[in-house]
């Protein structure tokens, strides 16, 4: 199947997607404030689209979620030496934001992890057969945990850092 065709074929929102995670990336370049709760919309959207794509698009999704979860902490291992040389974030008390340090992570991480499903996803269409294979579905599962590991671990890392240096508010049962 031609290139053109399969760009064609893709659903509306696959590209919706693509530019709303663009352009978070986008503004991750520079320091922004935020609220706590907006820091978690990227890796929760990540991991329910790795979730659900595991779950419907895989016949062994038993390998890929086993590949998720070992390439997650393997994710958030990277993820978290890699936030670990950005400035600290900061949390403002009396505007309860909290300040992000920019980053080019958050772009490369959406960029990669996006392609790399629309890749995957792309492959099982033309060859479904693939869902039922150990490798693929090892590599499905695994590529969803790696990123979504460097996603989760970066905002974690930069929550906490918050709470530390600004005292912000804990959450619930911390």
């Amino acid at each position: 199947m031609p290139l053109h065709q399969i760009i064609s074929h893709t659903p509306a929102w696959v590209w919706a997607l693509f530019v709303f995670l663009v352009l978070s990336g986008v503004k991750a370049l520079r320091p922004r404030k935020m609220t706590p709760e907006r820091m978690f919309i990227l890796p929760i959207i990540f991991f329910i689209w790795a979730l659900y794509g595991i779950a419907t698009e895989l016949t062994n999704w038993p390998m890929g979620l086993g590949a998720f979860a070992v390439a997650l902490i393997i994710g958030i291992a990277c993820g978290w030496v890699n936030a670990l040389r950005l400035p600290v974030a900061t949390f403002n008390a009396r505007t309860c934001r909290v300040t992000r340090p920019g980053s080019a992570t958050i772009l490369i991480l959406v960029l990669v992890g996006f392609f790399a499903k629309y890749i995957l996803t792309v492959m099982l269409v033309r060859y479904p057969h693939l869902g039922a294979h150990q490798d693929f579905a090892t590599l499905f599962g695994g590529v969803s945990g790696l990123v979504d590991g460097g996603l989760w671990s970066g905002v974690i890392l930069q929550y906490f850092q918050a709470f530390h240096h600004g005292k912000m508010p804990a959450p619930n049962g911390v």
